[in-house]
């Protein structure tokens, strides 16, 4: 994967978008919750 100047442009913008979001979740909720996205999914 080629880390061209607008894919890091890019990736920054996402994880300024996602970051903010990730870190207000406590690490044990988003656990949970992705384990009853799993459940769901099987």
């Amino acid at each position: 994967m080629e880390c061209t100047p607008l894919a890091c442009l890019w990736l920054a913008v996402v994880i300024t978008l996602t970051g903010p979001k990730q870190m207000d979740v406590p690490q044990r909720e988003r656990t949970r919750g992705h384990h009853q996205s799993s459940a769901t999914l099987e």
